[in-house]
């Protein structure tokens, strides 16, 4: 006879293939066989569990997902560091660790927890807490010595295996994904699971309906004001999320009029506060603001430093007015801003501060956003290792002088929590066109800061493309607002068309004396028509028509990847092709990419999951790289949309170095090429001070 019945109790048995585990119960020691249809339930021997279902004929049918948390006693945490050692380090080592951290720190599954996040382990982003701010990346961290077996490799292979298997699965368990926990800006893994624990709701990234079911799997409630005030809080969010660095509390009141009653608690529970330093209230996420003053401070500081009057060298006889001054300037200021449109010579510029560091015996760092611009970074450090950001802030100065190029890109989130990270009294340099798309988050640091007027800043204008360039003048229409009146040139051609004219176009290029189809590469305001694009361009190209990589394909790197320091954004080329295996060339230096369906076999080695096609891609991924010949494609199904600004199409166009083609609406590319960006709140340019 069938019964409904919840057991508290401890997985003492699974069996992936037959969706089975058993159970011990925590208040009778009875055993119970267990059985679900979930897609995912990742358990473990150990984990403490609350499951509900039918019990009948001895066997538990689950009717909903199961509260699982990772077992917090001592036999079940040795159990899990000796998965980790994989079986390498004696039961009484680890017994002793456990003991040990136990007596220390009170909970293992929480410290090792935390240690685990001081690794870079899947290297898709530097993961931190805003209060106690760590980088760091596999090859380059020891775990600390009360965790240590003795040996370094067991060690890593520990804490990457807990990373995977404790720190994240527990939060795989309560329903995130990769995606949402790598969102979340405001909380460490280990402190996002506590609050989850609690009340899911003060996590602005999770959206109600998924806060609503963690709520009911951990037999938790919230008020109904509760849930109107998690509503308010992600409205602001959403305002972060858009690139604003705080929002008005006149804009917030237009939809939440009653935001007042709950400040108290969104102070409390989401950690917002109201700046009044400015003409008008300003909400913030605590970090933001802590963020955003942090940039303001070290800015300021290094605004108010006296200018230096040190003689420069230049190596280039060719250098115009502005060019010279802009050296200068980054030579003799503490910090200096360098901007001007493709073909202005920015490039050229830093070759030149470069060599004047060298000549001064001055210790520099080189860096930029993505991991395509540091690549074109090295043709001019003279042998010097060019760097992300992300991997200087895991390695660390010191340094006397900083120079970041593409600054554009570069989010006041992502400088602020550089200079927290890398501290000291080092020069800044930043580089970059302020006509180019704004970064991806909060905070538009580099326009911010030229509209501030503080920070000594040369502007390069002298374009050394030729007058006759239709790139040049177009791109310079945009820029002077007379994006209405792009026309046709010989290396700028507009066609109102559809996606069959890429073809004709590519038939085009075959007669190019200089053709290659690494020199080309279609660009698209949307992610929808990227699939059919990249299938396109490989037919053509290889004639390859499987959905898997092939030797001859142009890939991309989607995520940093420290181990192997390939970067986000970085192309390739697949060289080989083996049963469990890609090898891809990326540069100078080839490595193994291991199919997706081989990765259980391979788990120390990096996957074809980090990588995707790039005959074609975005033009927000474009954005740090160049090629000869561009297809700007806009799509017949969106051309209209407000996405289309002028700094996209600007960003688009001035990828190509020798021609480009506009297929599309041309009529909506030229109302594109003269709207402005969506408007962001931003206040930086206010804390500058001269």
């Amino acid at each position: 006879m069938s019964r409904k019945v919840r057991i508290v109790g401890k997985v003492s048995k699974v069996v992936i293939s037959r969706k089975s585990f058993d159970i011990i119960s925590q208040k009778s020691s009875f055993e119970y066989y267990c059985t679900h249809d979930f897609d995912y339930l990742p358990l473990m021997v150990g984990d403490a569990v609350i499951v509900k279902g039918d019990y009948v004929d001895s066997v538990l049918t689950l009717d909903q997902y199961p509260m699982v948390v990772p077992g917090e006693n001592k036999e079940a945490v040795v159990g899990y560091m000796r998965k980790g050692f994989r079986y390498k380090v004696g039961v009484s080592k680890i017994e002793n660790i456990v003991s040990e951290v136990s007596s220390k720190y009170g909970s293992c599954i929480d410290y090792i927890s935390n240690e685990s996040q001081s690794y870079k382990i899947e290297t898709t982003k530097t993961i931190f807490s805003y209060e106690k701010t760590s980088y760091s990346y596999v090859n380059s961290v020891r775990v600390s010595d009360i965790l240590s077996s003795g040996n370094e490799g067991h060690d890593k292979n520990m804490i990457k295996w807990w990373y995977n298997n404790i720190t994240l699965r527990r939060l795989y368990l309560l329903g995130l994904n990769k995606r949402t926990i790598n969102e979340v800006e405001d909380y460490s893994l280990n402190q996002m699971y506590k609050i989850l624990l609690d009340n899911p709701l003060r996590i602005v990234e999770l959206d109600v309906p998924l806060c609503i079911k963690i709520l009911k799997r951990t037999e938790n409630s919230v008020t109904k004001k509760q849930i109107h005030q998690g509503k308010i809080a992600r409205l602001i969010h959403k305002y972060r999320k858009d690139g604003w660095s705080g929002v008005p509390m006149s804009k917030v009141k237009l939809s939440c009029s009653d935001i007042d009653e709950h400040t108290k608690a969104l102070v409390t529970d989401y950690k917002i506060v109201i700046d009044e330093s400015s003409d008008t209230e300003i909400i913030y996420f605590c970090h933001q603001l802590k963020l955003e003053n942090k940039v303001a401070s070290e800015f300021n500081k290094r605004i108010k430093e006296k200018t230096l009057n040190i003689d420069v060298k230049y190596r280039m006889d060719t250098l115009d007015v502005d060019q010279k001054k802009a050296i200068r300037m980054a030579i003799n200021n503490q910090i200096s801003i360098i901007t001007g449109p493709a073909g202005s010579g920015k490039t050229i510029v830093i070759g030149e501060i470069i060599n004047n560091l060298r000549r001064l015996d001055i210790s520099y760092e080189v860096v930029s956003f993505t991991g395509k611009a540091v690549a074109r970074l090295q043709e001019v450090t003279d042998g010097k290792e060019a760097l992300t950001m992300h991997r200087l802030m895991a390695r660390g100065g010191p340094f006397k002088h900083l120079i970041i190029d593409e600054a554009s890109m570069v989010s006041t989130k992502l400088m602020g929590t550089f200079l927290s990270g890398c501290g000291g009294n080092y020069k800044i340099t930043l580089v970059g066109d302020v006509n180019q798309l704004l970064p991806i988050g909060w905070g538009s640091m580099f326009s911010e800061s030229i509209k501030s007027m503080c920070i000594e800043t040369t502007r390069l204008v002298n374009n050394y493309r030729s007058d006759d360039d239709g790139i040049n003048i177009n791109s310079t229409n945009i820029i002077k607002d007379k994006g209405i009146d792009i026309k046709s040139y010989e290396n700028f051609k507009l066609i109102n068309g559809d996606m069959s004219d890429i073809d004709k176009v590519l038939k085009q290029m075959e007669d190019v004396e200089d053709f290659d189809k690494n020199n080309v590469t279609v660009l698209t305001p949307y992610n929808k028509n990227l699939e059919n694009i990249n299938k396109k361009l490989r037919t053509k190209f290889t004639n390859n028509t499987s959905d898997m990589f092939e030797e001859g394909d142009r890939v991309m790197m989607t995520q940093n990847n420290y181990e192997i320091n390939v970067m986000n954004g970085e192309e390739g080329t697949v060289t080989g092709k083996y049963a469990d295996y890609i090898t891809v060339k990326f540069g100078g230096t080839t490595h193994k990419f291991v199919l997706e369906s081989r990765k259980e076999s391979y788990k120390d080695l990096v996957t074809t999951g980090s990588l995707v096609m790039s005959y074609g891609m975005t033009i927000h991924k474009s954005q740090g790289s160049e090629w000869k010949y561009v297809i700007c494609y806009i799509g017949e199904s969106y051309a209209n949309s407000s996405f289309l600004s002028k700094n996209l199409l600007y960003t688009c166009i001035t990828r190509a170095m020798k021609a480009i083609w506009v297929i599309g609406s041309i009529g909506d590319f030229r109302l594109g090429c003269s709207r402005d960006p969506s408007y962001r709140h931003d206040i930086l340019h206010q804390r500058l001070s001269s």
